[in-house]
Order: structure tokens, then C-alpha cells, then sequence
């Protein structure tokens, strides 16, 4: 079970973070709570890009930079990923209501492309570290197991 629960958050598992499931939730919850402060303060407080500017961008900044912190291996990919979906799409896609297929297309690939560096990594430094317990260990292991 334990290690079924260490690839329930996939990217931030490959990323090397510890506790990726409970840190997905907080990411998921944090963005949400962003958007939401968005949709309640934009109507009535300081209209839509006001709010952005004021409320959701610093929000998402802060959870991009909180990314960075327990991702150290592939943190700055995740961070940006967190911001092209939570910022970027969004806004490009409201703003272009035409081509909104186009940009969620460019998201996607964007972030197949990611998942597929962090599989790639993961499982070369699996295969490396198979390797290096089928030889049998340094050197000094080797005479130690042989007296």
C-alpha cells in the first residue's frame, strides 16, 4: 500500500518531493481558493484584471514558489506548468474564444511532453540503480561478502 500511495501524485513523486499526495491537494485546494477569491472579489471589489493582479496572480506566484521548494529536481518544470495552466490558459483562452481548443491542445502537449522528461528520468535512474545492485556492489562490498 505504501508505495501505491508514494505515485498517487505522479508528478511531484517523479519530481522527488515526499508527501506528493497531500502536496497535490494542497496545490488543487490553493488554486481553487484563488480562483474562487477571484469570482468573489471581481464583481463588486476591483473588476476582473484588478483582482487578478491583486489576488489570484500573487496566489498562484506563491504556489509556483512553494513548487520549487519540495520539487527539487523538476520544481521549476512544475512551477511553470502551474502557471501556464493556472494564468496563461485561462486568460488566452477568454481572450480568444475562437482558437480556445488550440490553446487546451498546446497545454496538453505541453504537459504530456513534461510527464514523459519525468517518466524518462525516473526509469533510467531505476535502470541505473538495477544495474548497479545486479553487479554485486562496489568492490570493497564484494571482498567483504567473499571472507
Amino acid at each position: 500500500m505504501a508505495a501505491h500511495l508514494r505515485h498517487a501524485g505522479a508528478g511531484l513523486t517523479l519530481a522527488g518531493a515526499s508527501h506528493a499526495p497531500l502536496l497535490s491537494i494542497l496545490f488543487t485546494a490553493g488554486s481553487a481558493c484563488a480562483y474562487g477569491l477571484l469570482a468573489d472579489f471581481s464583481d463588486f471589489l476591483f473588476g476582473f484584471w484588478g483582482t487578478a493582479a491583486l489576488i489570484l496572480l500573487p496566489m498562484l506566484v506563491l504556489l509556483a514558489w512553494l513548487v520549487l521548494r519540495v520539487a527539487p529536481e523538476f520544481g521549476k518544470w512544475l512551477a511553470l506548468q502551474l502557471l501556464l495552466f493556472g494564468v496563461v490558459y485561462p486568460s488566452v483562452a477568454g481572450l480568444d474564444a475562437d482558437r480556445q481548443t488550440l490553446y487546451f491542445n498546446l497545454c496538453a502537449l505541453t504537459f504530456l511532453a513534461l510527464a514523459a522528461w519525468q517518466l524518462a528520468g525516473w526509469f533510467s535512474r531505476d535502470r541505473a540503480g538495477q544495474k548497479t545492485s545486479d553487479s554485486g556492489g562496489t568492490g570493497a562490498d564484494r571482498r567483504k561478502a567473499a571472507e
